[in-house]
């Protein structure tokens, strides 16, 4: 990891930290939205809950993240109305029989 040596928009040589920064405030923030779906179980949310329980408005690009990784799932028949009414899908960091999901194992 680390940054390195890039042009600037008129040819000086800087060092670009961005990609560094990035990756090491999104395991972060990825971590808080795992935990808040542990700590919901089996139940799950849905992402405005999510975003209510993380302060975080962005959950759901987190929560994408996660779900890549394998270590969330959507429950496929089950969605809640967010408080203007429309219907989102509901997380979750477990399987059918109440199993933490374990994520890639690479």
């Amino acid at each position: 990891m680390g940054g390195g040596y890039t042009k600037d928009g008129v040819g000086h040589n800087v060092w670009d930290t961005s990609k560094e920064a990035a990756e090491t405030v999104k395991p972060s923030l990825r971590d808080q939205i795992l935990r808040v779906l542990l700590d919901a179980g089996p139940p799950g949310l849905a992402d405005f809950q999510l975003e209510d329980r993380s302060n975080y408005r962005h959950a759901g690009q987190r929560r994408n993240e996660l779900v890549k990784r394998n270590l969330v799932r959507v429950k496929p028949d089950e969605k809640r109305k967010n408080p203007q009414g429309k219907l989102q899908r509901v997380w979750t960091a477990f399987d059918d029989d109440g199993k933490q999901l374990k994520g890639l194992t690479t």
